[in-house]
This record gives C-alpha cells, sequence and structure tokens, in this order.
C-alpha cells in the first residue's frame, strides 16, 4: 500500500454546522499528497452523513465510525494506530486548515526529514452569539526569528516557555506517525483537557523538533463547544489528566527548568479553572472541594506541592493558602480579590 506524505485525522463528533466547511479546507489543500481519516464518535446530527458524502466526493477520504468515548483522545488515538500518512496532522471538526498548510510544512519536512515533530502557529477566531465572528489572538509565542530552526523537543519546551506558556493544543503540531507509535504517545481516553497531558510530553520526547512561525491554522471558539460549556466535568478530568503527570516526570527524570515551566503551565490552568471570577457560576464549590482532594490527598499530592512551589510567586502565595486545611475559599478570594485584578491591570498598563 503507497504511504502518504500525510495523514489529516478530522474528529467530527457533534459538529454538523462546522464540520463541511473543515472537510473542504482539507480537500483544498495545494499539497495533493494526504489521506483524511473523518473520525465520528455516535453523533447524532448528520456529522457521519456529511462525511460519507465526502468520501464519495473524494478518494482521499475516508470515514470511520467510533462508539461515543466523551473526548477527542479515542478518535486521535485511532488515527495513531491507523494512519497510513508518514506524518499525522490533527484537525477539530468546527476549525478550518489554511489552503497553504500541508504544503508549508511539507517543503520544511523535506529539508529536515529526521523531524519528531513540527509545531506551527494557528489564529483565534471567536464565535459571537449572533454568530458572527471576531478576529482573536495568534496561538503561539515564539518569535519568527525561530521559524525553520532544528532543535531538541525539550529545547522546543524552553523556547516556547516563556513566561510560563507551554503551546497546549494537539493540532498545532504535525508528527511523525513512526515516533508517536514507538513512543506510544497515546491520549488518556474519554477525558476531556486532553491536549495539555499530552503535548509536554510528546515534545519532552522528540529529538528534533521544529517551529514554523506561519498561522496556518484556524480555532473557532464558539460558545456551546465542550470546554466552554457550563460543565463541572472539566474540574474533574483536569485533576484526572494531572495524576499521569508524576509518572513521566519520574520515568523520565525531567529536569528541573523544564519541570519549572511545566509548573506554571499547569498552575496556570488550575487557577483559571478553580478561580477565575466568570467561572464561579460555572463550577459548584462541592466540585471544586472534591478535585482538590483528589490532587492533595492521592498520589499527584507531592508533585501538585512541588508545581505549586514552583510556579511563579503571585501563583504561589495563592496556592500556599489552597493546600491549607481548609483553603480553598481563602485561595478564592486571594485569586479573585488581588491576583486576577493585578493581573489585569498589569496587561492594561
Amino acid at each position: 500500500m503507497k504511504t502518504q506524505r500525510f495523514t489529516v485525522a478530522v474528529i467530527a463528533h457533534q459538529t454538523e454546522p462546522y464540520l463541511m466547511q473543515a472537510l473542504d479546507s482539507v480537500s483544498a489543500q495545494t499539497f495533493p499528497d494526504f489521506e483524511c481519516l473523518m473520525i465520528v464518535e455516535e453523533s447524532t446530527d448528520r456529522s457521519l452523513e456529511i462525511c460519507k458524502k465526502m468520501e464519495c466526493r473524494d478518494p482521499r477520504f475516508k470515514t470511520v465510525s467510533l462508539p461515543k468515548s466523551g473526548s477527542a483522545s479515542v478518535s486521535r488515538n485511532y488515527a495513531m494506530d491507523h494512519a497510513a500518512g508518514e506524518y499525522l496532522a490533527f484537525l477539530d471538526g468546527d476549525d478550518l486548515l489554511k489552503p497553504e498548510m500541508l504544503e508549508r510544512t511539507a517543503g520544511l519536512l523535506e529539508k529536515h526529514p529526521e523531524t519528531d515533530v513540527l509545531h506551527f502557529n494557528g489564529k483565534e477566531i471567536l464565535e459571537q452569539p449572533d454568530g458572527s465572528l471576531q478576529s482573536g489572538r495568534p496561538l503561539a509565542n515564539l518569535p519568527s526569528s525561530e521559524s525553520g530552526n532544528s532543535m531538541t523537543g525539550p529545547d522546543l519546551i524552553r523556547k516556547m516557555g516563556n513566561g510560563g506558556a507551554v503551546g497546549g493544543y494537539t493540532w498545532l503540531n504535525i508528527c511523525r506517525t513512526a515516533f508517536l507509535r514507538e513512543n506510544k504517545l497515546y491520549q488518556n481516553p474519554g477525558l476531556l483537557m486532553e491536549d495539555f497531558e499530552w503535548t509536554p510530553r510528546c515534545w519532552f520526547l522528540a529529538k528534533h523538533a521544529l517551529y514554523l512561525a506561519e498561522s496556518l491554522y484556524i480555532y473557532r471558539r464558539r460558545p456551546e463547544s465542550v470546554t466552554t460549556k457550563n460543565s463541572a466535568r472539566i474540574l474533574h478530568d483536569l485533576g484526572a489528566e494531572f495524576a499521569f503527570v508524576p509518572g513521566f516526570l519520574k520515568k523520565h527524570n525531567v529536569p528541573q527548568d523544564i519541570r519549572r515551566i511545566w509548573a506554571n503551565k499547569w498552575i496556570s490552568i488550575f487557577i483559571w479553572f478553580f478561580f477565575y471570577p466568570k467561572n464561579n457560576r460555572k463550577y459548584p464549590m462541592r466540585d471544586r472541594r472534591a478535585v482538590r482532594a483528589m490532587l492533595l490527598g492521592s498520589e499527584t499530592n507531592t508533585v501538585f506541592r512541588e508545581f505549586s512551589r514552583l510556579s511563579s510567586k503571585p501563583k504561589r502565595i495563592g496556592m500556599t493558602l489552597f493546600a491549607l486545611p481548609g483553603g480553598l475559599l481563602p485561595a478564592m478570594l486571594y485569586f479573585q480579590l488581588i491576583y486576577f485584578p493585578l493581573l489585569k491591570t498589569r496587561r492594561d498598563s
């Protein structure tokens, strides 16, 4: 069987209003040497029908139907196991690829055939309640001077780690398929927030990594997406994802400077979901207490406390309160009345 240069894995669960546009963005690629796996998990809308029609229209597209798992991770793991392409790219069914995405990355990979991971930039668009779109932020923070430079995966983490920001999105990475399989770099099945646990692990194990500064992916942030709905499941899944971190740190002897970068990232995520004022109505206190008990009363306790100590001083103050008996409410007051207002003032100045 012919090996394509790329496999594009499209996650097509409950994305009917956007899916045809997403698939068209793959079909319109200026680099034609790819297969597209359209992976549908038991959608109640017309997502499966749309994929089957695309399969008839373009022989490079193949529909895969899977049982519902609760997150994109199972579909992505399926793609890792079944991709025929030398490199694997990811697309969520409500997002878009720029037409030149595969062509631009193929050109860079041709110059650096040893590459395990190619991380590239993307652009966020914000869907408003009336359906209109508003331009958002770029999604990677490396300077353009780093574009096209080959480096190790740990060095990519160090360079991207400015201010604790480590790009977490799965779909901003193209990975060598054999690299994923050799290292069993699967995402944790059935859990949300899978990107933030998987990407640092993937980057750390990459012997050869590249960064491309061009914006090649369009991320649609919409009010009714899984991660923006008012569901406390995100808190519980975030805690469950973190439970996989200690074992990886121990197995691979991750150096202190990278642990510090990861600490800032993970603690920033926890602070956002636990304490950002707008999240008060989303997550009941009982759920926050349950996840706090999970983090501080289980095998994650030592690493969670270590990450709290390694994070920046303003975060560390609040997380010290968080770890005290009965410390959830004092920590909430600190972050909502001091930390976030000062953060806003600094950004506005």
